[in-house]
């Protein structure tokens, strides 16, 4: 049962149990759920988005040294000795979250490559953000991405190599991602493949984001004019054409 409850100290997160008993084994668990001393201990719980990434054991602690091992829980055993147990603190953070992308693009060629390092008029760098890391966002340049899945009408490389699904790519560099066109992509519209940003906790986005570039094919009509009036509310636009090849309205 719960022997000592101590509150997280909100501006530095520290915490402390002086009562503790020498020479006695403990489990210590973070929660946000509070129960009377003598009471049942509450299951490890955290904030909304928050998720367990280690529990070290600290320092004089005779349960262990390093990280406990199995998966992160939030909960740690501790026996104490004769000197003071400290440093036992509980790896938490929030998962970062990946952006997705459209890019309109010139309708490509067969073999063209198409570098997706955000210059000039080159698709964007992949990019996201992660509340520890970068909270207002940032691209993932010297960042760890993984390629969840490749294009399937196109080819994707970096360093020159082709990617494959769930390739990770550490220290990524953006002028080194390509999107190779193949063949089977002039019948379509779209290139696109998903990916996720990875944090420096190594946690990986579990949403992968949409990265798609889009183009489109011009129609088969020639000397088309337009113009267009505001009427209150509503636009309105004529067009004309001097010639079309099966195109209608």
């Amino acid at each position: 049962n719960v022997a000592f409850r101590s509150t997280v100290n909100s501006s530095n997160g520290t915490y402390s149990f002086p009562l503790a008993e020498i020479q006695t084994d403990y489990t210590l668990i973070l929660s946000t759920t509070m129960v009377a001393l003598g009471a049942a201990p509450p299951a490890s719980t955290l904030g909304s988005s928050w998720i367990s990434v280690g529990d070290p054991y600290g320092t004089n602690n005779t349960a262990g040294t390093g990280n406990e091992p199995g998966t992160p829980n939030g909960a740690i055993a501790v026996t104490t000795a004769m000197t003071n147990v400290t440093n036992v603190n509980f790896g938490i953070e929030r998962l970062p979250n990946s952006n997705n992308h459209i890019k309109s693009i010139n309708q490509p060629t067969v073999n063209q490559l198409i570098v997706l390092n955000g210059q000039g008029l080159n698709p964007p760098v992949l990019s996201g953000t992660d509340p520890e890391d970068c909270g207002s966002g940032c691209d993932i340049t010297n960042r760890t991405v993984i390629i969840d899945t490749v294009p399937v009408n196109s080819e994707l490389y970096y360093n020159s190599l082709l990617v494959t699904n769930g390739q990770a790519i550490s220290n990524f560099k953006p002028d080194s991602l390509k999107i190779k066109v193949t063949a089977a992509a002039m019948g379509d519209i779209t290139i696109s493949f998903r990916y996720s940003f990875v944090d420096a906790a190594t946690m990986k986005d579990p949403t992968p984001a949409t990265y798609t570039v889009i183009w489109l094919i011009p129609l088969p009509a020639e000397g088309l004019t337009a113009s267009a009036s505001l009427n209150d509310n509503d636009a309105l636009i004529k067009w004309s054409t001097l010639s079309e090849h099966n195109t209608s309205y």
